[in-house]
């Protein structure tokens, strides 16, 4: 499958209060609480091996995740979903497309569900707890009797357009979408606000149910109020304009890459960025003239976007998505090398934030910082502290444009005692696609940390080397092909892999043992 792929794209069209929202999820990322968040009931589900979302409960249950989508024009939704169990009238899969609430149980609005006492598919009202059946079709479809070997594989598409809502359907077996039927949606209903999917089963089936693919899009048209002059989008506000911050600055890229710098949203509003620009002063210490932000340019709360000379070749040179915000402008202002300020202007010329940098500021024990960004640790932490700036971790390709910063940390929350350890025991190298890899999972008390994980032979024979001083993220995960250094693949035993974390910086260091079998399936 591929990487996750998240888009919340609002093409903010010229004289127009209307925003294109676009929003995909692919679970690919391994995880539901980031780009896109999403909220509920997180001990009910995990991402499997095949960054699917998949229910993990021993019991009975019914639970939920849910994602904000506020949407009220022209809509599409689209979604994978897969059981492996008969349904019945307390085992269904509920996808809510229309909602006012980010939990499903009170909210106002419309689901289609797969399942049920009928073994149907139906379209339902929900008020105030209560469910009213609309549309209900292939009924008895996914009963015991229908259960393919492979289970209830299948994809739902529905389409509204004004009242009218279109269902269609597709399993595993055939290439195109069929049409099942339609309904009206009531009018007042027609502008969502969340995203759910809900799941109700019995103590056998804790495991059976799986979501992935979702894929929506709408437009939203601001309402217009009596005091509507046009119908331009409403600028920020000076309160606004205090929630963006610079977050990451490539002042020295390689010959592959490009000067760039990222802004963050630290607030609840989405902000409009044309006509700031980001700069530096010259030698009388005057703010020159900088790179603008193009027109149309937003940056939605809570989200990464990136100002540089040539957007699509920064999307290719860090591989990044449609749904990574990145802006292309006339790169007149270039940013000294060695070290330089950088300032976010406003389209008046006030400083929004600012951060002065330099070589030093990099980690120590990076032998070269050409090609390297400084990453901002914390949104909230000062832009003037140089603590507050570190060097892009190796295994982010050291560089993290429009996305969550490698060396990100939250300051809120206390660091899990587990420092490093192992997703399975063993694990089985023959490409199979069951447990090929050896995953190393870390959790660094700091940043600034350099590892060495090297795999040894209970004789002591060191075979193969994971990574060599490389500078790593606070967080993340190894993985080890089973290939000694010679290139030839381990032989099935028992093995130790040695694992030597040091932070230079602080003279700290971190060393642990952590035994596992090599098998075969």
């Amino acid at each position: 499958m591929n990487k996750t792929v998240l888009l919340l794209i609002l093409l903010l069209l010229p004289l127009s209060s209307k925003a294109q929202i676009t929003l995909q999820e692919d679970f690919s990322d391994g995880n539901y609480t980031d780009n896109p968040a999403w909220t509920g009931d997180f001990g009910s589900f995990a991402i499997n091996g095949n960054y699917q979302l998949q229910t993990k409960n021993d019991e009975a249950t019914t639970c939920y995740l849910s994602t904000p989508f506020a949407i009220n024009k022209i809509e599409t939704w689209n979604f994978f979903a897969k059981i492996n169990n008969p349904t019945t009238q307390n085992n269904y899969l509920r996808f809510y497309f229309l909602s006012n609430r980010e939990n499903p149980n009170n909210t106002i609005g419309y689901y289609v569900q797969i399942g049920g006492s009928k073994k149907d598919i139906q379209i339902c009202e929900q008020t105030s707890g209560k469910s009213n059946t609309v549309l209900s079709v292939k009924n008895n479809c996914f009963s015991e009797d229908s259960l393919p070997a492979y289970g209830f594989i299948f994809n739902i598409k529905l389409q509204l357009i004004g009242n009218k809502l279109s269902l269609y359907y597709k399993n595993y077996t055939h290439p195109d979408f069929d049409f099942l039927g339609s309904c009206n949606i009531k009018p007042q209903y027609t502008e969502g606000g969340f995203l759910s999917v809900q799941i109700k089963h019995t103590k056998p089936n804790g495991y059976n149910y799986f979501f992935d693919n979702l894929y929506c899009e709408g437009e939203y048209e601001k309402p217009k109020t009596d005091n509507d002059t046009t119908d331009t989008p409403q600028p920020y506000t000076d309160s606004d304009i205090t929630d963006l911050v610079i977050n990451e600055v490539m002042y020295d890229p390689d010959e592959n890459g490009q000067e760039y710098v990222e802004l963050y949203n630290l607030g609840e509003t989405t902000l409009m960025l044309d006509g700031m620009s980001i700069t530096n002063k010259d030698t009388k210490g005057n703010l020159r003239k900088g790179n603008i932000f193009p027109e149309n340019s937003f940056l939605p709360p809570h989200s990464y976007a990136t100002l540089c000379r040539n957007a699509d070749s920064l999307r290719i040179t860090h591989q990044l998505t449609s749904s990574h915000i990145v802006y292309s402008t006339t790169w007149t202002r270039a940013l000294p090398n060695g070290k330089g300020e950088v300032f976010l202007l406003d389209i008046d010329g006030n400083v929004v934030d600012s951060m002065q940098y330099n070589d030093n500021m990099h980690h120590i024990m990076l032998t070269q910082t050409k090609g390297v960004s400084l990453e901002r640790i914390n949104p909230l932490l000062s832009s003037y502290e140089p603590s507050t700036w570190h060097s892009a971790a190796k295994d982010a390709d050291y560089a993290t444009p429009s996305s969550k910063n490698s060396q990100y940390i939250d300051i809120d929350n206390e660091t899990d005692e587990k420092t490093v350890w192992l997703e399975t025991e063993s694990f089985s190298p023959d490409n199979d696609g069951y447990e090929d890899l050896l995953q190393v999972h870390y959790n660094l008390p700091d940043i600034g940390f350099t590892a060495n994980i090297t795999v040894f032979t209970p004789t002591g024979l060191p075979i193969a080397k994971i990574t060599a001083n490389d500078l790593l993220s606070k967080e993340g995960t190894l993985f080890w092909d089973g290939r000694t250094s010679n290139n030839s693949l381990v032989p099935i035993g028992v093995y130790v892999l040695f694992c030597d974390f040091t932070n230079a910086t602080k003279g700290s260091s971190i060393r642990k043992k952590l035994p596992f079998a090599v098998v075969s399936r």
